[in-house]
């Protein structure tokens, strides 16, 4: 089914990124792994590599927006135009009130949303200069509703 496309996968160093990124390469795709994590990286590329699929990786923080968008050309260069790209990279954190955490809720917003935005950048411009390529978003239950055993342990100080 994709046989021959490229597809690259950010946060997959783990869980539903490692998964899909293995999937896609069962399924004929030639792979590109991005996270922070070299070493579990490596890891899954040599799974797929291991199983005869094509995989490529390249340490990078979905924060920073030219490095990922480097991430991605370097990928390009070795894996070909990207034909798919799924922006997975996703973190959680609690949400306190008092103290407010907002260096967290920043980081937050900085990986779950901007490594998405930052994700769609780096493939966008040749995906419409060559009139094709699929863009997947992964996102979380808790965008829809609060989880409540994300609540903090300890009950928040009143005033």
């Amino acid at each position: 089914m994709y046989t021959g496309q490229v597809a690259v996968v950010t946060g997959a160093s783990g869980g539903i990124g490692a998964a899909l990124a293995v999937r896609l390469a069962a399924a004929g795709a030639k792979v590109g792994l991005v996270a922070r994590r070299a070493a579990e990286l490596e890891q899954v590329a040599g799974m797929i590599r291991a199983a005869g699929g094509t995989a490529a990786w390249v340490g990078t923080d979905v924060t920073d927006g030219p490095a990922l968008e480097a991430a991605v050309a370097k990928l390009s260069g070795e894996l070909g135009p990207v034909d798919l790209m799924i922006a997975n990279a996703g973190v959680s954190r609690p949400t306190f009130l008092d103290p407010p955490n907002t260096a967290d809720v920043e980081l937050t917003f900085r990986v779950n949303l901007f490594g998405v935005v930052y994700a769609f950048a780096a493939v966008l411009p040749d995906m419409l200069h060559r009139g094709r390529g699929h863009l997947v978003a992964v996102s979380s239950l808790a965008g829809y509703k609060g989880c409540p055993a994300s609540r903090p342990t300890a009950p928040a100080r009143r005033r």
